[in-house]
């Protein structure tokens, strides 16, 4: 950063702010051979009475899975009563990191189901609620009829497949495969 710095500015890890001797080091500051420089993005902040600056994060606080969001990810895993779910996206907003969630069998269809097999596949994106968030494993479910399956892959050959009645179907390979679909599947 060039120049004299103001509340207000906008600054990067490692711009300068000033030195020792004009100011005391506040939060998002560090000192190195008598200097003050920002330890983070943000925005500056001079209190003039106590002579302390300050930078705080500019960015907005995280977004986080909690009970009763809306996801969206993608199966990584299909094993036993489980499915694990990479989460990327809240309703439409892209997450900043990725968070991992699992549908247990139970949370499938809300009815009794024996297998899962024919539920998920490794590589569908599906549309889950967020059931618990206490955890570190976010635990979901698709029993409602929105939420499902809403893009998957043929197991045979990776291609997209086609809702065709209540089946999917590939047009590569012509395998027909079954999911818990999501009711605006395409």
């Amino acid at each position: 950063m060039s120049g004299e710095v103001k509340t207000g500015n906008l600054v990067l890890p490692g711009d300068k702010l000033g030195v020792i001797e004009e100011y005391v080091l506040g939060a998002g500051t560090f000192q190195e051979d008598g200097v003050i420089y920002s330890s983070r993005i943000g925005v500056v902040l001079i209190d003039n009475k106590s002579k302390k600056i300050s930078v705080f994060p500019k960015v907005a606080k995280p977004l986080i899975p909690k009970k009763g969001d809306i996801v969206l990810g993608k199966v990584i895993t299909v094993q036993g009563k489980k499915a694990t779910v990479a989460i990327a996206m809240i309703e439409d907003k892209v997450l900043s990191s990725i968070f991992t969630g699992q549908v247990f069998i139970r949370q499938i269809t809300g009815g009794y189901l024996e297998s899962i097999d024919d539920m998920f596949k490794i590589g569908d994106i599906i549309r889950a609620s967020v059931i618990d968030d206490k955890e570190e494993v976010y635990q979901l479910s698709t029993a409602s009829p929105e939420l499902g399956v809403i893009k998957a892959y043929c197991a045979r050959c990776g291609n997209v497949l086609r809702r065709v009645n209540k089946q999917l179907k590939c047009d590569s390979c012509g395998n027909v495969e079954m999911r818990k679909l999501a009711s605006d599947f395409e």
